[in-house]
């Protein structure tokens, strides 16, 4: 299951063009949408759950007092993967999934899980997935998606030679993809 991980902050009209864009073109995901409300101090959840009553695929969670947006974001991440999530995308809450957006990203998880054999994490501009499951292709998606920045992090447990590096590079920049940072603890790289 894939966690749909949206922050609010005092707009809760925009959070909810959000939630309605992920519910609306989800079609065929196996997903559960997190919503934090991160001290507003507005009523946005109650708002927000006056708009979406009993949806049994959003989980609304409420933070007393404004934690971050990093902060945050590891709050909603902890639940996700306590639900038992095995990837989830952080968005921003103005962020509207156009058609097949979603169903993009969960074919990019796969790919980068099956090109890593692990636990991969991905950053799509705002966006991250964190990647455990599946497989497929990676093609042109960046293009599709809109994808410029890419943070590439190597799973602990693994690391990439330079030809390795490379050829990821070489095939992340045919896609579209402007600029790639390869993060990998256990060559100590971070370019």
């Amino acid at each position: 299951m894939i966690g749909i991980l949206i922050l609010n902050y005092k707009k809760y009209q925009v959070t909810a063009d959000c939630i309605r864009s992920v519910l609306d073109t989800g079609d065929g995901l196996d997903y559960h949408i997190y919503v934090l409300d991160n001290g507003s101090g507005n009523d946005s959840i109650a708002c927000l759950q006056a708009q979406f009553p009993n949806n049994p695929r959003i989980t609304w969670m409420e933070s007393a007092e404004n934690t971050g947006y990093a902060r945050g974001n590891n709050q909603m991440l902890s639940r996700a993967r306590k639900d038992g999530c095995t990837a989830a995308v952080i968005t921003n809450s103005d962020i509207v999934f156009l058609p097949g957006t979603l169903q993009q990203l969960a074919a990019d998880i796969a790919a980068w899980d099956a090109r890593f054999e692990g636990s991969v994490t991905l950053w799509y501009g705002y966006s991250l997935g964190q990647v455990t499951d599946g497989a497929s292709t990676v093609g042109g998606s960046a293009t599709a998606l809109g994808v410029r920045n890419l943070v590439v992090e190597v799973p602990a447990k693994q690391t990439m030679d330079d030809t390795a590096r490379n050829e990821l590079r070489d095939t992340l920049s045919a896609s579209g993809v402007e600029h790639a940072v390869f993060w990998d603890d256990a060559a100590g790289i971070f370019q």
